[in-house]
Parts: structure tokens; sequence; C-alpha cells
């Protein structure tokens, strides 16, 4: 099984709270895992012991908890679940899985819907706008990010990497081979990355250049 796999399916417990069923035939939903109803997964109220004492497996779907309109199991079970209702019948219709978002809003699924359930929230920043906007280059948009928080690669960062003292970047500027501007330094003596930038490369300095994203 590949990386990207086996990344997809540890978010499983993730996602899984947001996938319903809209019973159709009944014959694909689990009775237990699936939520097919207000109580659901039903796994989390019953245990495997519960489950097997009452005639059924863990393959048991919700076609085979129903008879003739009515529950087919124990009546302690209608204690326990006291307004599960049962679900209307249709074998010409299949279930059907749909996303039911964190508002409790359904949907039919996709990716946008499903990113902005899951997806990690955090303050957003003043510069966002200028790294992130509509017909941007993905890729520059990365190393732009990288810039303002600091993780570019730059000469200063890489010479901390040398073995034994020796290392393969000289400290100077690759285009005038003058002395470099260090990440995060507050004056710069070398004058041709002054005349370029003109202001220092860092996430706190950002509103500096840009007092419109502030």
């Amino acid at each position: 099984m590949s990386w990207g796999w086996r990344k997809i399916l540890q978010i499983r417990p993730l996602i899984r709270r947001f996938m319903w069923y809209k019973v159709g035939d009944r014959n694909s939903v689990s009775a237990w895992y699936d939520n097919w109803c207000t109580h659901s997964p039903l796994a989390e109220h019953l245990t495997t012991r519960m489950i097997s004492r009452a005639g059924y497996n863990s393959s048991t779907k919700v076609a085979d908890l129903i008879s003739n309109g009515s529950w087919t199991w124990p009546r302690s079970r209608n204690n326990k679940f006291p307004n599960a209702s049962i679900p209307s019948i249709d074998s010409n219709v299949r279930d059907v899985v749909f996303w039911r978002d964190k508002n409790a809003v359904d949907h039919h699924y996709s990716v946008g819907i499903v990113w902005e359930d899951i997806r990690v929230r955090e303050p957003k920043v003043p510069w966002c706008h200028v790294v992130w906007f509509n017909h941007n280059i993905p890729k520059h948009a990365f190393l732009l990010w990288l810039v303002i928080k600091g993780k570019l690669k730059t000469q200063d960062q890489l010479r901390s990497w040398e073995i034994n003292g020796v290392s393969q970047y000289e400290p100077v500027c690759s285009l005038c081979k003058m002395e470099r501007l260090a990440k995060g330094s507050k004056e710069s003596s070398n004058p041709t990355t002054t005349y370029i930038l003109g202001f220092d490369i860092g996430e706190s300095n950002f509103s500096k250049w840009y007092p419109f994203y502030g």
C-alpha cells in the first residue's frame, strides 16, 4: 500500500461522523457502524456481546433489523433507543451516501465541502491575500510562504548543516560576491540586497511592506 493511501485511511475516524446514509433498500447499510439514524452509530451504545445475544453479528444490515414494518430486535433494545424511527423501504432505490456537515446540513459529496469541515483553522494573518489569491502560481505562493515564515533554506541556514566545520556554502552574495544579508538581520551591509529588497524579510515585518493588509 502506497504512502498516500495509508494517509487517506488514517483520516477515516475523522470523516466517519460526517458520512451518513439515506436508506433505500437497506441492503448496504451496516446496522451497527454506519450513520443512518439519530442514535448512529449503534456500536457506540451496544457491545459485541449484546449484539451476539440478540442473534445478530457484525455484518448485520439495517434490512435485517426490520420485518413487516417493525423492529426485529428484542424489546430491551427498544427501551435503549426509544425514539428510533423505522426507515421506509424502497426496493427500487439503492442506499445513498451523503455528507452531513458540522452544521447538520446535508450535501452531495465534494472535495471543497469535506475540506472546509475537516481542516484545522488558525487566526487569519494580515499577509494571507498577498500569498494566496485567485490565479496565483502555487509554486510561487509556496516559496513566498516559506520566506515569510523564515523557513526558506538561505545560506546562513545551510551553513548550520556543515559537518566537521567544513561547508560548501560561501557566506557571500551570489550577485555581487560581497557579504550576504543573514536572515533576520536588521541592517544590511550588502548594498545589492539592500537596493533590491529594501526591507527585512520576516513574518513580523510583512505588514510594514503591505500596510493595507495590516
